[in-house]
């Protein structure tokens, strides 16, 4: 009995508005601040104050209506002032009206005791860049949203914000591609528009571009994945870290005669086409390391006068400075593990990353090729 009697409390509920729909056949809406009914009958919205009237324009903006009417009944105000106020402040200072619209155009006539006012509305965008608005709500949700688009490659995005908060846009893109060479190959040129301005309330608008379009770059990128995932397969029989790194330096060192240049995507450049560059391989090589478990950052330092990138790996315990670039280029046979009293040449902020400055004491003797039978199988890796 407790369960049927709220399911006939909704019946008659829901059939008690099914009969005051039939007898005014209004819908009540009120997106925004003030309240408007809209006579589904004749596609007229009714209002009754100047709120109402801007909340009605911006619902036939949000909608993409080129077209409305609107009808004043039982106003508070005077009609003709308001109306042209709120014509204005719709198209020039509300969020979704300075995105959207172009300009807007009425007319107005008193009909006894109501005004029927026909409102023309000329959009600057198309109904589908309207459509594809997404809100959100303060700063970390904007960031968020940015950083999903950009992991699928996508050229635009608009964000109908609340609560925005003035942030360096471009900065958080550089810094979440420096952080995140697995999910970006590229970092895109960024272009950022505020409607109607950079204030609490707003649209945001960022425009991103790449070296290629969305679907070339999602393939280049599926490529790095599945070249990671084999180089994590051809070394993890190995029993310790240190001796997965020298195989995966022989493994990357033997893949290619590398052009050694700076590319636009340096990660799929070094794995995939033979292109190297220091930014290049010290991002693969975060990849990589990422993919076997084993710890790793990226180093964005000075060599030998100039801009350069390397890593610092911790191996079995310890931490050791890499430089693979440094290394094929001199067609060094191993890949050498360095501390820090042994990169004079090199300057780095030592206060952003791990010190290197212990080797163990059974360190193992590296001056030759690394023994490369696998133990699991019983056979040498050919390299060649």
């Amino acid at each position: 009995m407790k369960r049927i009697l709220p399911l006939c409390l909704c019946i008659s509920l829901l059939l008690g508005i099914a009969s005051c729909s039939r007898q005014r056949d209004y819908l009540l809406i009120s997106p925004h601040e003030g309240q408007y009914v809209r006579e589904e009958n004749e596609g007229v919205i009714v209002v009754g104050s100047y709120d109402a009237m801007v909340s009605a324009l911006i619902y036939l903006v949000t909608n993409s209506e080129t077209k409305g009417q609107i009808r004043a009944s039982n106003y508070s105000g005077t009609v003709t002032e308001d109306l042209a106020n709120a014509v204005y402040n719709v198209a020039k200072r509300t969020p979704m009206g300075s995105y959207a619209v172009d300009y807007i155009t009425y007319d107005c006539m008193q009909v006894v005791s109501y005004y029927e006012i026909t409102v023309d509305i000329s959009y600057s965008k198309t109904p589908e860049e309207i459509s594809r608005i997404i809100t959100t709500r303060g700063q970390n949700a904007v960031l968020t949203r940015l950083s999903q688009a950009m992991e699928r490659y996508e050229p635009s995005l608009c964000l109908y914000v609340y609560s925005y908060e003035q942030t360096d846009l471009a900065d958080y893109v550089r810094n979440y591609y420096e952080t995140h060479p697995g999910t970006l190959q590229a970092l895109p040129e960024i272009q950022t528009a505020f409607y109607p301005n950079e204030q609490s309330e707003c649209i945001l608008e960022i425009r991103m571009r790449y070296p290629e379009e969305q679907e070339e770059m999602l393939r280049r990128q599926q490529s790095v994945r599945e070249e990671a995932e084999s180089a994590a397969e051809y070394v993890h029989f190995r029993d310790n870290q240190t001796e997965q790194m020298q195989l995966l330096y022989l493994y990357l060192s033997e893949r290619f005669e590398y052009d050694t240049h700076t590319t636009a995507m340096p990660v799929y450049s070094a794995l995939c086409e033979g292109v190297a560059s220091s930014t290049g391989f010290a991002r693969a090589m975060q990849i990589l390391c990422e993919e076997l478990g084993i710890e790793c950052h990226t180093v964005k330092g000075i060599y030998n006068g100039g801009d350069w990138s390397w890593n610092i790996v911790r191996l079995d315990g310890q931490y050791y400075h890499i430089d693979v670039m440094r290394d094929v280029i001199s067609d060094s046979d191993v890949l050498n593990l360095n501390l820090d009293s042994e990169m004079s040449a090199y300057s780095w902020d030592t206060s952003d990353y791990p010190a290197c400055a212990i080797r163990p004491d059974d360190w193992p003797d590296i001056s030759t090729e690394p023994d490369l039978t696998d133990p699991a199988r019983g056979m040498s890796i050919d390299v060649e």
